[in-house]
């Protein structure tokens, strides 16, 4: 404080004796001040205390450094090698003015006090049971202070699970030796049993398909199902636009009035032009020294359309596949919608094995009955390797079925397949009928005969005559008549 004397003159006219004469002391102070972070600095045992750096000196807009002979502490008691409450006395000193102004902090040196928490805020459902032990634990330094020992409780808890609500309790850990504590308070939510459910957190459309944010939420309230769009539960936050492909969010809240709580839950619709990414199998089986291009085991569409492989947007972000030498490996292909920020992933196992050879494959022709109607066909290779077999056209015969597998792929095991087939039936034709004939043996009428000669008669009305037939008639009829003659001879000699 600069100290300024005024002088009061008061003048008398000549021949008067002064009467009476003052003097006035007016204090004007050059705006010194000590600037303090807080009133009360927290350290642990073993923290370094330099009394520089917890004050800082003004005069006017000077800085004052510490130590230079007007600013200093005049009291220092911290003492960081132990527990305690500590105090030090900051005096600036105007050495000019010969003033001074003194700012005293308290210094609270602790054993590491700390008071953990699960988390700031804990929600639990009406009827549940609330131990304040188990959401708290407090220690000094690394030894943990058992809840309730007189050192560590909870100084303020009006948790009520009977009843929805939002309460508090605020834990204490209290250094008796030093005269330190710590506060730690946490928020308890009690709802009644309130939850939305979702089918997944991320949901994939197509484009041009419909969303209906009540058809992928569920809220419930204990067991009793909240309505959608009741004013309770909703949708707070919802961008879904399926008319293009895109990335987007819709957050689902469900509120409760009486006990003025929420919940909130955030699902991702990613919307898709049809992609996808087809695969012969999700596991390939390679012989070692076989070729593997990637393009060949993968197929991508966007909807209708056909992606090429190697275009930039369908491609392998991972291949490890090695055919110089037996191993299981992987590759991934990814088919990426650069206009809509999407992706889609699919992997595949690839099996390299060393070339076994495998049993034969043999194929047969055969018939109904059983009978081979061809010649066998004998096929060899390795184990893993594709076999395939075509059905043979055979003259005379149609194709009936295929026992067996005609396409595979060949193992230790010898397989068969067999061709069958039905003989076709031949329509013979009928050889011509010969035209009958109408034959009636002559009838021979004898009558008398003389030695000279024979007489036949002539056939009757309706009688029929062969050429040859009356030749031989004629025959007989000599013959006999030469008979008579002859012996009727003998008979008169």
């Amino acid at each position: 404080m600069l100290a300024i004397f005024v002088l009061s003159f008061q003048f008398i006219p000549s021949g008067i004796v002064l009467a009476e004469s003052t003097v006035q002391e007016q204090s004007i102070q050059d705006n010194d001040r000590i600037e303090l972070p807080n009133d009360t600095v927290t350290l642990n045992v073993g923290n370094i205390f330099s009394p520089e750096n917890y004050a800082t000196a003004f005069r006017g807009d000077q800085e004052i450094p510490y130590g230079d002979g007007e600013f200093t502490a005049i009291f220092n008691d911290v003492d960081t090698s132990k527990a305690g409450t500590y105090t030090i006395t900051y005096r600036l000193e105007n050495v000019m003015a010969g003033t001074f102004i003194d700012k005293t902090m308290t210094v609270i040196v602790q054993d590491n006090d700390r008071i953990e928490l699960p988390n700031d805020t804990v929600t639990l459902n009406v009827g549940d049971i609330f131990s304040p032990e188990n959401y708290a634990t407090a220690f000094r330094g690394d030894q943990e202070i058992p809840y309730g020992d007189g050192e560590f409780t909870a100084i303020f808890n009006d948790v009520d699970t009977s009843k929805a609500g939002t309460y508090t309790i605020t834990y204490r850990l209290e250094n008796v030796m030093a005269g330190t504590f710590i506060d730690k308070t946490m928020t308890v939510i009690v709802q009644d049993n309130d939850r939305i459910e979702l089918p997944n957190d991320t949901v994939t459309l197509n484009v041009g398909d419909i969303f209906s944010p009540e058809n992928y939420a569920t809220a419930f309230r204990g067991d009793q199902e909240i309505p959608y769009g009741d004013g309770e539960f909703t949708a707070i936050f919802n961008d879904v636009d399926t008319s293009k492909a895109g990335t987007y969010t819709i957050t689902y809240r469900l509120e409760n009035v009486m006990a003025g709580t929420f919940i909130d839950k955030t699902m991702t619709v990613i919307v898709q032009d049809n992609d996808r990414i087809e695969l012969p199998n999700d596991t390939v089986t390679l012989n070692v020294g076989d070729i593997f291009s990637p393009e060949n085991y993968a197929t991508a569409f966007r909807g209708d359309q056909e992606i090429p492989y190697g275009d930039g947007e369908f491609t392998a972000i991972f291949n490890d596949v090695d055919t110089s030498k037996a191993g299981t490996y992987t590759i991934t292909y990814r088919l990426e919608n650069v206009m809509a920020g999407t992706f889609i992933d699919k992997t595949m196992t690839v099996i390299v094995q060393d070339s076994i050879l495998g049993a034969d494959v043999t194929i047969h022709y055969q018939d109904t009955e059983g009978n081979t109607i061809a010649p066998d066909v004998v096929k060899s290779g390795n184990i893993g390797d594709p076999y395939s077999f075509e059905q043979l056209t055979i003259d005379g015969y149609t194709f009936k079925e295929v026992n067996g597998n005609p396409n595979g792929t060949f193992t230790d095991t010898a397989q068969t397949v067999t061709y069958v087939y039905t003989k076709n039936t031949i329509n013979q034709p009928l050889e011509p009928t010969k035209p009958s004939e109408s034959y009636t043996k002559p009838v021979v009428k004898a009558k008398t005969i003389n030695s000279a000669s024979t007489t036949a008669t002539l056939p009757q009305t309706g009688e029929t005559n062969s050429p040859l037939l009356t030749d031989v008639g004629a025959m007989i009829l000599l013959a006999s008549g030469a008979y008579i003659l002859t012996f009727k001879r003998k008979k008169s000699n």
